[in-house]
């Protein structure tokens, strides 16, 4: 299947943080519960877990080479040359090289790559026709884009 880098990037945060806030019923009570790679709880779960780590070292690519750009072309540097950053760590940027390096990304992000997806039947239909965010990042990735599309369309 072929997606954009930025539904790969989106899938990556939407994916590991739906495995973090899994829901687990044990014997009438719910409990919050941190996922283990190796031991997901349902076959959303399995397939989350397997195209991330299908697809980890062109999320890990994309990622670096976002970095890259913004320290080759767009980090500010003091009178000696030296990457300049803040409190936090962060690369600074003037703002106009700041809003040309968003550009960049979106463009870069835009580009094309080839996934295997692995579609699951079984899933909390409501959950994902109230959450549009979730939808498009797992669409056609860990679930049927048939059904997102009729329920998309009926909203």
């Amino acid at each position: 299947m072929e997606i954009t880098k930025n539904k790969l990037r989106v899938f990556h945060v939407l994916g590991r943080e739906y495995l973090l806030r899994a829901t687990v019923t044990v014997a009438g009570t719910t409990s919050k519960v941190k996922l283990n790679v190796q031991q997901p709880i349902t076959k959303l779960h399995y397939a989350i877990n397997k195209v991330l780590s299908r697809t980890k070292a062109q999320h890990t690519e994309f990622l670096e080479a976002m970095e890259e750009l913004k320290i080759s072309k767009y980090a500010s540097v003091d009178n000696e040359g030296y990457l300049v950053k803040d409190a936090a760590g962060k690369f600074k940027m003037k703002p106009e090289k700041e809003v040309e390096f968003r550009k960049a990304i979106k463009k870069m992000g835009e580009e094309k790559i080839e996934i295997e997806p692995y579609i699951v039947e079984e899933y909390d239909v409501l959950l994902f026709e109230r959450n549009f965010d979730m939808r498009e990042a797992f669409g056609g990735i860990v679930i049927p884009l048939p059904v997102l599309e009729t329920a998309s369309s009926s909203n």
